[in-house]
């Protein structure tokens, strides 16, 4: 990790000074593929975080070795951080592992220590749909994204995001480029919403308080544990389809896209087909509004009239799950970043 830190800001510090310089292509790729956005302002701000790890790391971090009943180890993690103690946990998964994704762990552990003066969150992992979908400032409030970043500046374009860290990989049909863009974007948005509410309502230090308790009675009338039952189950379906390759079709107008069909699933083939009103919904998130409300019918069984509700408290739960991101800290003398 010591050498992946070292090596990955002496390339980041390399950009910043030539951003537009062809030699920094890989440098430029990897900030657009983690961050979502490729200048010195951002090239920047992540060097100096990750300078802040690797001195965290250079005056000694506390590591201890945790066993199988740690409830983190339980959920299968190879690795957490302990803020109030001030050090890394090891579970037995991580000395299972190869020395590439230990060192991986151990950055993206760092980060949640280290990263900043506040514990940098998981927002996404590399194997999440959303992952994609975050926004640059939430990238930068995401460990994940500093660690997968150092590992593709070490080991090249993908390594951070292959095999068991790679997001699912859909089918289309009959899509052309922008369309498989706004497709995979919804997907992402939708999955985005879906897993903080999931936490938000199955999590009792969560559900139990005063604003989530506020949210889900608003939109679904009570926040009893019948409903918040109904509320977990509902998004686990969803959820759980949302982690694996699906089968998207682009379907030309026609009979099967009448006025007024957005989109709609076939029990049969197993495929979501998605008429031009869909891709004419003036934003992205109103895309993915409309395709949440299509799988939480299909996936979960809810009515047609309640799964608009569904959608709407899980939308509102990311924003208490998560607070707001910072914004990208400006380079020295307030000079602008020229995104490329």
């Amino acid at each position: 990790m010591g050498e992946w830190l070292t090596k990955a800001i002496q390339q980041l510090e390399g950009f910043v000074k030539a951003p537009a310089d062809a030699a920094q292509a890989p440098v430029d790729a990897a900030l657009h593929l983690h961050f979502h956005r490729a200048d010195a302002e951002i090239g920047t701000a992540v060097a100096d975080r990750l300078k802040r790890v690797q001195t965290a790391v250079g005056g000694g971090t506390g590591v201890q070795c945790a066993d199988v009943t740690h409830p983190s180890c339980q959920a299968g993690a190879d690795g957490f951080a302990s803020p109030a103690a001030g050090t890394v946990g090891l579970c037995p998964l991580f000395f299972t592992e190869s020395l590439d994704t230990q060192a991986n762990t151990l950055l993206h552990e760092g980060m949640h220590l280290h990263g900043a003066a506040h514990s940098i969150p998981d927002r996404a992992y590399s194997h999440a749909r959303y992952y994609s979908a975050l926004t640059t400032e939430e990238a930068f409030d995401n460990a994940d994204s500093f660690s997968n970043l150092v590992q593709d500046l070490i080991l090249g374009a993908g390594s951070a995001q292959a095999g068991a860290a790679a997001p699912p990989v859909d089918t289309y049909r009959s899509c052309d480029g922008p369309q498989k863009d706004r497709l995979s974007r919804a997907l992402g948005l939708a999955q985005k919403w879906l897993d903080p509410a999931f936490d938000a309502v199955t999590n009792p230090s969560l559900s139990s308080q005063a604003l989530v308790q506020a949210e889900v009675t608003q939109f679904l009338g009570d926040a009893t544990a019948a409903t918040l039952q109904k509320a977990s189950v509902a998004y686990a379906k969803v959820g759980k389809e949302l982690v694996s390759n699906m089968s998207l079709v682009c379907e030309p107008p026609g009979a099967n896209c009448p006025a007024g069909t957005a989109l709609y699933h076939s029990s049969i083939r197993r495929s979501i087909y998605f008429c031009q009103e869909w891709f004419d919904l003036g934003t992205e998130e109103l895309r993915a509004r409309f395709l949440l409300d299509t799988l939480l019918q299909r996936f979960a069984g809810l009515h047609e009239v309640d799964s608009p509700h569904f959608v709407s408290l899980a939308v509102a739960l990311l924003g208490i799950t998560f607070a707001a991101p910072a914004p990208i800290p400006p380079l020295p003398g307030g000079a602008g970043p020229k995104p490329r």
